[in-house]
């Protein structure tokens, strides 16, 4: 009698085959959950590092890439407006001339250097075929005078003209009534679609 009850009371106290399993499959399932997460932090986690890799590199390169292109080079003449402007359009016999030299670099997105010594930029006076004034003339040894041209930025600078005719070196008589015409003079070179005209009385 008393061993069925320990027998009734063992059966009743052990599991079933089917719980046995499902209790089974339920940590199996625990641990497949743990090992996906566990491999979605991990994969989650190398994608931010190599995202956040790459953005420094780009933002390097990027660097780098801005660096060369802003790195002054020498001025192509081509690539340099020059705008001449008498201060007035009509001057007095015997008074000085003011003429407004501005310089522009045309190409954007590269700052340059040119020398804008006076033997380099400089003004040339006629009337009709007779050659008044030449600003670069007997003026001793010019010293350079190096100018950094960059983007989007003008040098302004102004050459005054005592209203005198040169004969060679020496100073003339005073340049009479009449028109003239100031030619812009680059490195030697006359750029005469951009002369001004003006005129004394």
């Amino acid at each position: 009698m008393n061993l069925d009850r320990r027998q009734r009371r063992n059966t009743n106290g052990r599991p079933s085959q089917a719980t046995f399993w499902v209790r089974r499959v339920v940590a199996l399932l625990i641990l497949a959950i743990l090992v996906a997460l566990v491999v979605f932090v991990v994969r989650f986690a190398w994608a931010w590092m190599q995202a956040a890799d790459d953005t420094q590199q780009r933002a390097q390169a990027e660097q780098t890439t801005k660096e060369l292109v802003t790195q002054p080079t020498t001025c192509d003449m081509a690539n340099i407006a020059y705008k001449l402007q008498p201060e007035k359009a009509e001057n007095q016999v015997g008074s000085p001339v003011n003429f407004k030299i501005v310089l522009r670099n045309t190409k954007g997105d590269q700052p340059c250097t040119m020398n804008g010594a006076s033997d380099k930029v400089g003004v040339k006076i006629v009337t009709g075929q007779d050659t008044v004034w030449q600003s670069w003339k007997c003026q001793g040894t010019a010293q350079e005078q190096p100018l950094l041209l960059g983007t989007a930025v003008e040098y302004n600078s102004t050459l005054t003209w005592d209203g005198k005719v040169r004969n060679g070196c020496d100073k003339g008589d005073l340049a009479q009534a009449g028109t003239y015409q100031a030619i812009p003079v680059l490195n030697d070179k006359e750029i005469t679609e951009a002369k001004a005209v003006f005129t004394l009385k």
